[in-house]
């Protein structure tokens, strides 16, 4: 019998090995398949861990940021709590919000053993109007002149163009320009645009015709520039940093917007925090009551026989006023008062009693309206009238006697607060020469004479009377400028920063803040850290 391997051979079939070799041609592409299936699950398994890994470092990242964010939201809390004590008036903590590293100055507040784990926060500062230096605490908005403010008392149409033309490189154009920005009306000034102009760009748009709402907001103002406004401050720390000096051709590098605020106020209230008392309110009982609590019976009664006169009597003694302010005394030879008829007695001081029930006849604009007054009343119980010689006195050396203690206590209104007032210990010569009757000599004598240091300002200074003790500007000129001028403020500017000690992310949160009320309302609140770090860290307290 012959082999079937011949046998299929001879029927013309391949013989059983060929079937071996199909079946392990096909046994390996399976396997070369398999191959391939575990190669691209093992690459996908791999993709995937280091999307994880990504993942995760992305996480870890934005938990980091997120951290960044609440350690410089903590520093805004720390000013909140600073801005809400009570401190003692005539101590260095009065003065705390200014320069406090203890409490605002590289602040621990993450804690976990390792530098890349301790989060810490400071508050900065620019240190007064240099261009080169920080500190730790916060700034004064009342420093800086409130555009929002221009034209609250615009009498003379060009007199808020003058307050503008105080800021370097400033131009009438662009002054008339911004002043038609805020303006209600679309009548455009003399150098300045209105709607007419804005709608005939090529991508037209409307003025606001209002109050500002942020600062940038100037940049649609004709004729200013991004380097007029925002200087060559291009991370926006408040200073020019080496890195930036020398870019910019402008006078100050800073730009306007280091001169500008949009929120300036101040509480209206004593040094110890009571309110003061209105020398123009009706009733006269009362007033007479809080004065004499206040300054004593002599300076009370004058007060209110001031308010009581039915005409001011030195208005209508002016010819026969002698050097004390007064009318001239029928014992020096001269005539008692405009009516000769009349008998009147004269007293260098307050000898009797007021009919508190006669009401008002004259209101105060000022209270330098007191100076150098003599003032004609009936006493109680007496048959003539009396005529009271000055109680403040026309005279630098009283003045810084009793002037303080005037300024300190009383005001004209009720009001509460004020907005737009600048401060003198604290604003540039650039912002003070926007004050009206401001110019740039009284400016200079100003910066001269106030304390270097404003956490140095002695009791003398601590009001507005020492531009006249120290004769800086006569009375009449000091009865304009008082209502522009402070030493205080109550709305602080200041950047939040946060950070960590071995590096990483750091936030930066610019902050306005209205202490006007208790706890303090934050006004205007931006995320600068796209704008860079802005500061060293070892600058910001970052330890090893």
């Amino acid at each position: 019998m012959m082999p079937s391997s011949h046998i299929a051979t001879i029927a013309g079939r391949p013989p059983r090995t060929a079937g071996r070799t199909g079946r392990a041609a096909r046994e390996g592409m399976v396997l070369i398949l398999v191959i391939v299936v575990v190669a691209a699950l093992s690459l996908g398994a791999l993709a995937f861990a280091e999307l994880m890994v990504n993942r995760r470092e992305l996480v870890e990242v934005v938990q980091r940021q997120v951290q960044a964010r609440l350690l410089a939201e903590s520093g805004i809390e720390a000013a909140k709590l600073l801005l809400a004590e009570e401190p003692d008036i005539g101590t260095s903590e009065e003065d705390a919000w200014y320069l406090d590293e203890s409490r605002l100055h590289g602040i621990l507040v993450i804690d976990d053993g390792t530098a890349n784990d301790r989060g810490r926060f400071s508050v900065v500062a620019p240190a007064s109007d240099r261009e080169d230096d920080i500190r730790f605490g916060l700034e004064c908005e009342s420093a800086r002149l409130n555009i929002n403010t221009l034209l609250d008392d615009e009498d003379d149409p060009t007199a808020a163009r003058e307050r503008l033309m105080g800021l370097p490189d400033m131009t009438e154009d662009i002054a008339d320009a911004i002043l038609d920005w805020l303006d209600e009306d679309d009548e455009a000034r003399e150098f300045g645009a209105e709607a007419q102009y804005y709608q005939s760009l090529a991508s037209p748009y409307q003025p606001t015709n209002g109050p500002l709402r942020r600062i940038e907001e100037l940049l649609h103002v004709r004729g200013v520039t991004r380097e007029l406004l925002l200087g060559a401050d291009t991370n926006r720390n408040g200073i020019v940093d080496a890195n930036e000096a020398g870019q910019s051709t402008l006078t100050d590098e800073r730009g306007w917007a280091a001169y500008l605020t949009l929120h300036s106020a101040e509480r209206i209230q004593r040094a110890d925090g009571q309110a003061k008392i209105n020398v123009n309110q009706d009733d006269l009982e009362t007033l007479h009551a809080e004065l004499k609590e206040a300054l004593g019976t002599q300076w009370a009664t004058f007060i209110v026989g001031y308010r009581q006169q039915e005409e001011l009597y030195n208005d209508t003694n002016q010819e026969g006023n002698n050097d004390t302010g007064g009318p001239n005394r029928p014992e020096d030879g001269g005539q008692p008062g405009s009516n000769e008829e009349e008998e009147i007695e004269y007293e260098d001081e307050i000898t009797g009693e007021l009919d508190l029930s006669k009401s008002a006849s004259q209101t105060l604009d000022s209270v330098l309206d007191l100076i150098g007054q003599s003032i004609k009343v009936q006493y109680a119980g007496r048959e003539n009238p009396v005529v009271v010689s000055p109680q403040f006195a026309d005279d630098a050396n009283a003045m810084a006697d009793y002037l303080p203690k005037l300024l300190d206590c009383l005001t004209i209104d009720d009001a509460t607060s004020a907005s737009g007032r600048v401060n003198i210990h604290l604003a540039s010569e650039a912002v003070l020469t926007c004050v009206p009757g401001i110019d740039a000599d009284l400016a200079a004598q100003i910066v001269a004479q106030r304390p270097a240091d404003p956490t140095g300002i002695d009791t003398s200074q601590q009001n507005l009377a020492w531009l006249l003790t120290e004769g800086l500007v006569p009375l009449d000129e000091a009865k304009a400028l008082l209502p522009r001028l402070t030493v205080g403020g109550c709305v602080y500017r200041l950047q939040a920063v946060g950070f960590f000690d071995a590096g990483g992310p750091i936030v930066r949160l610019e902050a306005i803040m209205d202490a006007t009320t208790t706890p303090a309302r934050v006004l205007s609140l931006k995320d600068l850290s796209a704008f860079g770090r802005g500061f060293d860290p070892a600058m910001l307290g970052a330890a090893e």
